[in-house]
């Protein structure tokens, strides 16, 4: 999947938006593929910021396969076979950081 600059934008704010128990779906497709070469500054963009509010505490992120695995014949194979995934962040219940013991 190729992302636009607008795209890209419109992402990044969803992501940065939401709220304890919302989900976005920030990425379809192969992340780990579609992320290099030409979309590091689009896909690669969105990717690594879902990755810092995960940092930061505000959401978890998680996958879930997109139909079965298939080879590039087409044929389904659960050894040899690749699948897409969806990519959501969800939004965490805000906790106040811990104090540090004196």
């Amino acid at each position: 999947m190729t992302m636009i600059n607008d795209e890209v934008e419109i992402a990044l704010t969803h992501l940065r938006a939401l709220q304890p128990g919302e989900t976005y779906v920030y990425h379809e497709g192969r992340l780990d593929v579609d992320r290099t070469g030409h979309n590091i500054q689009t896909v690669g963009r969105v990717a690594a910021e879902a990755s810092r509010l995960v940092e930061l505490g505000f959401v978890t992120l998680v996958q879930e396969r997109i139909g079965d695995p298939r080879t590039r014949e087409g044929k389904i194979d659960r050894v040899n076979g690749e699948s897409a995934f969806r990519y959501i962040a969800r939004g965490i219940p805000w906790r106040a950081p811990k104090k540090k013991a004196r």
